[in-house]
């Protein structure tokens, strides 16, 4: 997709939570000798962000990354989701309104910064509230696991609808593979863009019903009535790493891509 040339002056905030339910202090996560965290900020720090922040509610984290060259602001310990801990560091930061925001997941070590910059150029040259991003999915396992987030979108890239059951459901079982000719089931990609102030208003609502039954906050801009923009990307892997099994297929990612020399 080719995208406008309008420059996109971002900021990437990444945030970082150190308990987390499924796989505590997973952002501290050894992956071949280093914090998963690290890695994901020296991903940030490749892009073309002019400003790369870390939110976290620890100070372990913020001595973790005491060597890289990131902006780490420590946040109450209390926020219900990772938009209200962004926030607070966008708020502390001194952003204008109109700042375009890349949130990161401190879980996606192996994000490409290219994608990083297209997303951050797309939400620039759009109007619509937020932009995030979709990959196709090839494995059949993926379709059935409530991790992998699924994503439907419409002719226009805008999301319809976003759920850890399969979606769009097929009532015909002989065409609910990936290898369908009639439809593509999209993986979304936990990364988002934003203006700053779009972000305040989408955390000013607060939680929505929606959100809280699928558990994917993402809804609550759909419940809002906002738009989301979808750059598809089949080249982002979207291994972000929920689960101890997640950190698994990470590392045997990064060993392949070692054997074959890339």
């Amino acid at each position: 997709m080719k995208l406008s040339q309008k420059k996109s002056d971002f900021w990437v905030v990444i945030p970082a939570r150190l308990k987390s339910s499924r796989f505590p202090e997973k952002v501290l996560a050894d992956i071949h000798g280093e914090p998963m965290i690290n890695i994901v900020v020296r991903k940030a720090l490749s892009s073309l962000a002019t400003k790369v922040i870390v939110a976290t509610d620890s100070r372990r984290i913020k001595n973790t990354l005491s060597q890289e060259k990131v902006d780490v602001i420590l946040t109450d310990e209390n926020h219900p989701s990772g938009s209200d801990r962004v926030f607070e560091a966008v708020e502390k930061s001194g952003a204008q309104d109109d700042q375009i925001i890349v949130n990161l997941q401190g879980d996606e070590p192996l994000i490409d910064p290219k994608t990083i910059n297209n997303l951050a150029e797309l939400k620039t040259n759009s109007q619509e509230d937020v932009a995030t991003v979709a990959a196709r999915i090839n494995s059949e396992s993926d379709i059935t696991n409530p991790n992998c987030v699924k994503v439907v979108i419409n002719k226009e890239n805008k999301g319809l609808y976003f759920s850890r059951s399969p979606i769009p459901f097929f009532r015909s079982e002989e065409n609910s593979s990936v290898t369908t000719n009639n439809i593509t089931y999209l993986r979304h990609i936990g990364i988002y863009s934003f203006s700053a102030g779009s972000l305040r208003s989408f955390v000013k609502f607060g939680e929505c019903e929606l959100e809280n039954t699928e558990r994917l906050e993402q809804l609550r801009w759909l419940w809002m009535g906002k738009q989301i923009k979808v750059l598809r990307d089949d080249s982002c892997l979207g291994l972000g790493v929920d689960t101890i099994e997640d950190l698994q297929k990470v590392l045997l990612h990064l060993k392949k891509m070692k054997q074959r020399g890339d």
